[in-house]
This record gives structure tokens, sequence and C-alpha cells, in this order.
């Protein structure tokens, strides 16, 4: 009997820290989108979805704020490219430099090598000197100008052949902070650090990786007020666009005011999309929901519900080693196999659907867990028929 606690807790562990590990990683696990969409989905059904942009955030739209350019690539001319307006940039940026009033600027806007415009020079001093401001890189493209690197962040994303939709977020990539990491530890003063496989924040264990709930999202369309019918429901833009909107009013209503006290998010939200377990969404807003999970403190680890996970972990595998589980019922190990596995899916989706419809930020993937208490079963079955 001791011996069967003993493993139980051992095993209870095991997955604990297995669960950790993958969690740390960027790719998702097989599956782990499939899971995301029906959480959502029960969450939606329930009433309990309510999606909105933040009081302190302006989102600003570049999609049609364009100019084309000459591309080179090693000197070599090899055509043009349609690239974001970096003189409507440069004019928005001065602006909000003089006005130094702004929280933060996500500018996710590349600004890589071989594009080279008339206004570069200008532009690229303005993102130097001004303070609180964050700009993309990526690996396998170079800024255009040294002087950006100190205000440029990782923004890349991994997805896996499985798995071509994004499910999780990943703060650090090889010990490179990204955007939203970058905004958290200007503002918090605390970063992510790396002890070995594990990571903390502020002293604390956090998770490197996790899957975000997304509760900033851009969805709707525009309607002007005077075409709303009774019949039909209003729906209201929740960015604006950088020339028709922002600058195109700077008269009336001056850029130092539209940006006071606010978190704007500069990006292509058209075509800079990525798909999600809740469709289509920029990834400037992806950055910009890490950011806020970072600020809830989303990263760090949850004891609390780490010591209900244990005693639930070591429940179910005491009952797998005193033959108990639900496989008991059959005789024929496939459908042992399949009866463990279904068994196993139903309580860990039903604890992954408790805590997604909880107003926290925690998402509990229940496909470690699964796959690990299933081929325990399996291997207990196995060694239980050959013993005869």
């Amino acid at each position: 009997m001791k011996k069967r606690i003993a493993i139980s807790v051992l095993l209870s562990v095991a997955v604990l820290l297995l669960s950790y590990i993958a969690g740390n990683s960027a790719r998702p696990l097989a599956g782990e989108k499939s899971v995301l969409v029906k959480l959502n989905s029960w969450k939606t059904m329930l009433g309990l979805a309510h999606d909105s942009v933040p009081d302190d955030v302006l989102l600003v739209n570049v999609a049609y704020d364009k100019m084309l350019v000459d591309y080179t690539e090693d000197g070599l001319p090899i055509g043009q490219e349609t690239i974001t307006d970096r003189r409507k940039l440069l004019e928005f940026l001065t602006k909000a430099r003089e006005a130094d009033n702004y929280k933060f600027i996500m500018m996710d806007v590349i600004l890589e090598q071989g594009i080279t415009t008339e206004y570069d020079s200008a532009l690229f001093h303005a993102i130097a000197q001004m303070p609180r401001i964050v700009i993309p890189v990526h690996a396998d493209a170079p800024l255009q100008d040294s002087i950006l690197y100190p205000k440029a962040a990782n923004a890349d994303y991994n997805i896996t052949h499985d798995e071509t939709n994004f499910c999780r977020f990943q703060f650090m990539h090889d010990s490179v902070p990204t955007m939203p990491l970058v905004m958290y530890a200007e503002k918090t003063g605390l970063g992510i650090k790396r002890q070995g496989m594990f990571y903390t924040s502020g002293g604390r264990l956090c998770r490197n990786g996790m899957t975000l709930k997304l509760p900033v999202r851009i969805s709707g369309a525009y309607m002007d007020r005077n075409e709303a019918t009774e019949d039909t429901e209003m729906l209201e833009r929740s960015f604006l666009y950088l020339g028709a909107d922002i600058l195109a009013v700077d008269s009336v209503l001056p850029v130092a005011e539209q940006i006071s006290d606010k978190i704007v998010v500069i990006g292509d939200f058209n075509n800079d999309v990525h798909r999600t377990y809740m469709g289509y969404q920029p990834g400037s807003v992806i950055c910009l929901n890490a950011y806020y999970a970072l600020l809830r403190g989303e990263h760090l680890i949850n004891w609390w519900f780490v010591l209900f996970l244990f005693f639930v972990y070591a429940g179910i595998a005491m009952l797998i080693l005193n033959g108990k589980s639900i496989d008991a019922f059959f005789t024929n190990p496939w459908l042992k196999a399949t009866a463990s596995f279904f068994a196993f899916t139903v309580v860990f989706t039903l604890i992954a659907m408790i805590v997604y419809a909880l107003p926290v930020g925690m998402v509990y993937n229940p496909v470690m867990p699964t796959t690990v208490f299933t081929t325990l079963g399996v291997i207990k079955n196995a060694i239980k028929k050959v013993r005869g």
C-alpha cells in the first residue's frame, strides 16, 4: 500500500513537471487548438465571454497607409514593394514625442534591411530618442539601422505541422525578450529569468510560455450612425486609421490629446493577422493580450491550483494502480485503452472548462495529463496480462 502511495505521489509530481516544461514551449501540443475552441464555445454559450478594448488603449491601423519603394537584396535591385508609409509614421511619432504623455507605444511595423526611403534617417532617430517605445525584430530579418536595436524586441510566433494556429505565447525566445515582456519590464521593473528548465519573475516561479485567453480582440465593422436602423445592430470600429483618422483630425483633435495616457498599438490589422482558436487576430493585438496577461500576473504559478492538481493526479494514479479505474469493466485491451482515454478526457476537460469559465487568466491544458494517465493504464494492463 505504501509503495503504491509513493508511486502515485511521484507520478503526480512527474505529470505536473512535464506539463510545466511542455507549457514553457512556444509550440502548441497536438490537439491543443481543438480543445481551446471547445472551451471558448462553452464560455460563449454560457454568456461569460465579454471582450472589449480597454479604455487606456489606442489601436492604430496602418493597413491603408502605404507607400511604394524600391527593394534591394545584397545591394542588388530586386523590384518594388509596398510598405507602411514612413512619412506618416514620422509625423505621428514626432507629435507623440513632443507631447510625451503616452503610456507606451508598441509599433508593430518591420523596419528591415533592403528597404530605404527619404524619411528613414529622421524616423529612426525619432524612434531611438523616444522613451517608452518598442518595435519588432525577427530572427531572419535584421533591422535597417543599428540605432534601432535598443528599442527592438522579438516578434516571432511558432506553430507546428499539426497546429498551424497560434495557441500559445512565449515571452522569451532563446533569452531574447518579446515586445510584451519589454513593456512589462519597463512598467514594473520585473522581467523573466531562466533558471535551468525553470523560469522566475520577481523571485516567483513562473511560466515562460502560456495560452492566452485573448480578451482584447478586433471584431465588428464600422457603421455610420445615420445608416443604422432598428433592425440593424450598431457596431463601432475598435481601432483608428493612422492617416484617415488620427492625422486627418489633428488640427481639430491634436495627436497629443488622442494619445494622452494611452497604450498606443500601431500595426497592420488587415494583413498581419494570425489564425487563433478565436478566429483571425492581428499580431499586434496578440502581443497586447500578452502584455495584459503579464500585468495581471497570469504567468505566475498559482500554487493553490498546483496543490489541487497534485491531489487529483495522485488520486487517479492510485485508482489505476489498484485496478479500480473504468477500464476494469472491459477485457479487450483496446477497449480498456479507449475507455481510459475517454474517461480521463472527460475529467480533465471538465476541470479545464471550469477554470476557463472563471474570471482568471488561467488556461488549463488537459492534453498532457490525459496522455500520461492513459499510457499508465495501458502499461498497467500489459503487466497484469503478462503476469497472468
